[in-house]
């Protein structure tokens, strides 16, 4: 045979394995409905033992939990957990909860990844943490590696199957036991069969025989002693688990959004960690970016040292839009970009019907009609601790940051002596921004209300300032001190799937003291000589503007 042959060969070969050969299940565990201790405890644990079965690969519960505690009661719901496993890319999900028809005893559920319970098996009400995990996994073990090929179980079959006694040790339910459903959710009734005899109330199976001498064996964590009997080797000795080889005993690390390996780490993090990190999964967002339309106002007034020179505008409501990103990468730690833009027409003169612009004879300026066009834009580093206390959290935090706005307009001319005379001016302003921000948040029908309060103070010191502001294209004076603002409140509700509406309130303000004389031209003229304007001789400015906006976003 020709090498090519057999490699073609080796190559259809391969292609032919079954699929279940590299079949690996992600799996994740769940806390259980139960005590405290077995709630957290018992999870770790039974992690810890399925990092030793061949096709099962543990995978953290961090993030699934988080989105299975915002859907309460409705969390093992078949259409609720099916859309959380698939966004998380999970084979299984187990848990389990503490039952007590005629005593407490455990029940354990693996979840498919269409949300249907694939597995469920009731184990006596655990004694020893470490003993009932491994006698757990040790039953579960068999079908977890063939979970692929597992239909759905019905949970009302079951019932009825412990009324009739249970199943023992080692028995499969079949369909005549009305255990199986399809896939399709259809289930396999059987009309034609009616059984005769009366229920009764569980007994205790040869299993639970096993699993009273597996922790017998192991002892008891409560102080009791060893039972000293006979038996024979179950199928939950340790023995066979220790006779493995070591390098299959090594635990692996964690697959997903933690590497913990340490067990006295995991179990920190399920008992502590899990309730913390799922309320600020829930109460605080990790990316929000929203866009929204905007109503805006703009104020500008100068008043001169001399009298006489004073001047100003007001652009009452003019259409604006802004861009917000915010972003914790770190719970504590984050940052922010915020953009918005507007184009202000202006009309120097008496404004007309349906926005037109009247020639005024006592306005010796042109053009009278011409645009503003505004653009500003924010970024800030911030840190900030919130509070968690069930649905409620609140925090804080300090911010610094960097801020432009500016104006850029059209150059007004003076009619008479074609000289520049500004009245609406443009301007640059760049400024350091340090100061801080409040948070609070609320959980009410599975929806997050969130709430923004941020404020930025732009420091400035005679003669120093880190703020710097000019006016084109001239100016009144030389600047010589600055001091401004900026402040916001939003407030955002999520509405379904990360998507959410919010309101926004936005406001700034610079004050700028000018001195000495500028080159800009004021309306005084010479008595000698009418088209000679004076020049300004310094004074103060106050640049202010604000908006309010409703838009939508979405954040996770």
């Amino acid at each position: 045979m020709s090498p090519l042959r057999l490699f073609l060969f080796a190559i259809v070969g391969w292609m032919s394995l079954p699929a279940w050969a590299a079949t690996t299940y992600k799996t994740v565990v769940v806390p259980f409905e139960a005590s405290p201790e077995i709630r957290y405890e018992l999870p770790v644990a039974v992690e810890l033992e399925l990092e030793l079965v061949e096709k099962v690969v543990v995978k953290s519960n961090k993030r699934v939990w988080a989105e299975l505690r915002r859907k309460k009661k409705r969390k093992y719901e078949p259409r609720v957990l099916r859309k959380v496993m698939k966004r998380r890319k999970l084979d299984i999900l187990i848990t389990g909860k503490v039952v007590d028809d005629v005593g407490p005893e455990l029940e354990v559920v693996a979840y498919g990844r269409d949300g249907k319970p694939r597995i469920i098996e009731r184990f006596p009400y655990p004694d020893n943490i470490d003993a009932s995990a491994a006698a757990i996994v040790e039953r579960l073990t068999p079908k977890l590696n063939t979970f692929g090929e597992l239909k759905p179980v019905d949970r009302a079959a079951i019932a009825k199957a412990a009324d009739r006694g249970g199943f023992g040790d080692g028995e499969e339910p079949t369909d005549d036991d009305d255990l199986f459903v399809d896939l399709e959710g259809g289930a396999k009734k059987k009309d034609d069969v009616k059984r005769d005899k009366p229920k009764r109330a569980r007994t205790k199976s040869k299993r639970d025989d096993d699993w009273d001498r597996e922790v017998a064996d192991k002892g008891d964590d409560r102080g009791g002693k060893k039972k000293k009997k006979r038996r024979r080797r179950s199928a939950f000795d340790e023995e066979p688990r220790a006779a493995r080889d070591d390098d299959k005993r090594s635990r692996r690390r964690l697959v997903g959004d933690d590497d913990d390996d340490d067990e006295a780490r995991r179990r920190s993090r399920l008992k502590n960690g899990v309730e913390d990190d799922d309320d600020a999964a829930r109460l605080t967002h990790w990316v929000s970016v929203a866009v929204a339309p905007e109503a805006g106002t703009w104020l500008y007034q100068f008043n001169a040292q001399k009298a006489g020179q004073d001047g100003g505008f007001s652009a009452r409501v003019y259409p604006s839009f802004n861009l917000r990103l915010d972003a914790w990468p770190i719970e504590w730690v984050g940052g922010e970009v915020t953009l918005r833009g507007a184009a202000v027409p202006f009309c120097i003169g008496t404004p007309g019907l349906f926005a037109t612009c009247d020639e005024d004879a006592n306005a010796r300026v042109t053009p009278r009609q011409f645009w503003a066009y505004r653009g500003s834009a924010q970024v800030a580093a911030k840190a900030r601790y919130v509070f968690h206390f069930n649905n409620i959290g609140f925090g804080g935090g300090a911010r610094v940051g960097y801020r432009y706005a500016g104006a850029f307009v059209d150059r007004q001319k003076n009619v008479d002596d074609n000289q520049d005379h500004t009245l609406v001016p443009g301007f640059n302003w760049h400024a350091v921004t340090l100061g801080a921000e409040g948070y609070a948040a609320l959980v009410l029908f599975s929806r997050r209300f969130e709430f923004e309060l941020k404020a930025d103070l732009i420091p400035g010191f005679p003669p120093y300032s880190l703020l710097y502001y000019q006016e084109v294209p001239d100016s009144p004076g030389q600047s010589w001190w600055v001091l401004g603002g900026v402040a916001s409140a939003t407030a955002r509700l999520e509405v379904i799937f990360g998507v959410f509406v919010d309101v926004h309130l936005f406001g700034a303000a610079g004050y700028v003291t000018y001195d000495g004389t500028g080159n800009r031209r004021g309306e005084l003229r010479d008595a000698n000589d009418p088209t000679q304007r004076e020049l300004l001789v310094g004074g103060t400015v106050i640049n202010a503007n604000a908006g309010a906006s409703v838009g939508v976003g979405w954040m996770f």
